[in-house]
């Protein structure tokens, strides 16, 4: 049978440890290169993925999934080299404004994305719809936002 009646001796360095200061934990600086980079590196082999598959979609995918896996790295890849401007802008424009992973830096990347990939767009080929090309890089900015941005700082 057991002691119930057991009491719990006072700890005699309760006083001690509670004196000490806490130190606070630093904020962590922001990640300019990863965001930078990354936007760079990914955002416009983003918007080719998005629409590859926004394509696929409409197509019915008549074929399969396997026939458009070549078409998905073709769009990739061209997305890649000529996304890259704009995408490094976004990052840029983004970085400098030390944008986080919360509805705000969604809606921010989104915002960045398509007025930096329209206004690339116009300077380069007027003719073509911005509309469309302004929305992939609304879109993949925001797909980029999940990866690449930083958490929100956590208020004091």
């Amino acid at each position: 049978m057991e002691n119930t009646n057991h009491q719990q001796q006072p700890n005699p360095y309760a006083s001690t440890v509670a004196a000490l200061p806490v130190k606070p934990k630093a904020a962590q600086p922001y990640p300019y290169v990863r965001v930078i980079l990354g936007f760079a590196l990914l955002g416009g082999a983003t918007g080719g993925m998005i629409l590859a598959l926004g394509s696929a979609l409409l197509d019915g995918m008549g074929e399969g999934i396997a026939a458009w896996l070549p078409v998905l790295l073709v769009f990739m890849i061209y997305g890649a080299l000529l996304g890259f401007v704009p995408a490094l802008l976004c990052g840029v424009w983004l970085a400098l404004w030390q944008t986080r992973r919360n509805a705000a830096g969604l809606l921010h990347a989104a915002l960045a994305g398509t007025v930096v990939s329209g206004l690339c767009l116009l300077l380069v080929a007027p003719d073509m719809s911005i509309t469309v090309f302004g929305l992939l890089g609304g879109a993949s900015a925001v797909l980029l936002v999940v990866l690449l941005l930083p958490a929100p700082v956590e208020a004091a």
